[in-house]
């Protein structure tokens, strides 16, 4: 095994079985001179009966085990965020979910939360930071303006923290935030339906600290004036998405 790579064992979310939740073995291998970026996911003491021809996943043979194993490439993960703690039933106690999204599918996992946290941490600094850092240290604008592509539909499961705005829209819990061309757009968990559409025209200001997005909704927009507070872990990659949409406007 490479020298740098994170292995554990972990719980798995199997959509074909009713969403039950499977032991697997999972080890993520940053980019390096020995090989791609990538996550390998193995069945932990059985065959391949979770066999998924998804896109976006493929099998390979580890060449000290008969037992196939799935693996993702780092270079097709669009978020990683831990979810929040009533998104999903985990398998154990003291236990919390997070969830790695490709273009064609989201992964749900369980781990200990500790173990949880330290695999959302290592899996967004290999993914999304490891390719935007320069010798200062600092985030390249310019590369993160890809993210913001015409063609490219972003989403983040996010927690809507209580404050007055947010309570006069009856909002509060787990949502989807997409990142669209022309404004933020609040999503059902379930069916993914729009609830609040806010315009970037009509935003007087966003931020971000290490663990939450804030914007500030004008009085023009549909929620009415007031802060809105998502927590995500994904707070910074979603700031430098929206500066780089509308920028590109």
């Amino acid at each position: 095994m490479e020298s740098n790579a994170k292995r554990g064992r972990v719980y798995l979310q199997s959509h074909k079985s009713g969403k039950k939740w499977k032991p697997v073995w999972l080890t993520l291998f940053p980019q390096s001179s020995s090989g791609i970026g990538r996550l390998e996911i193995q069945d932990v003491g059985g065959g391949g009966s979770g066999a998924d021809g998804s896109p976006g996943l493929r099998r390979h043979h580890h060449p000290h085990t008969d037992k196939k194993i799935k693996v993702v490439r780092l270079s097709e993960l669009l978020s990683v965020v831990r979810l929040p703690p009533n998104a999903e039933a985990c398998p154990k106690e003291n236990m919390s979910a997070f969830c790695v999204e490709t273009q064609d599918r989201a992964l749900v996992f369980a781990a200990l939360k500790d173990d949880c946290l330290a695999w959302v941490e290592a899996l967004c600094h290999s993914t999304f930071q490891q390719g935007f850092q320069q010798g200062s240290g600092q985030l390249c604008m310019e590369e993160n303006q890809i993210y913001a592509s015409a063609d490219e539909v972003s989403e983040f499961l996010v927690e809507v923290q209580k404050s007055d705005a947010a309570t006069r829209c009856d909002l509060q819990g787990a949502y989807w935030l997409q990142v669209g061309q022309e404004a933020l757009l609040l999503k059902d968990t379930q069916k993914k339906s729009v609830l609040r559409e806010w315009p970037y025209e009509m935003l007087r200001r966003y931020g971000k600290d290490k663990g939450a997005l804030t914007i500030e909704a004008g009085r023009r927009c549909e929620s009415g004036p007031g802060s809105f507070i998502f927590e995500t872990p994904q707070a910074e990659k979603i700031f430098y998405l929206i500066q780089a949409t509308i920028k590109q406007k």
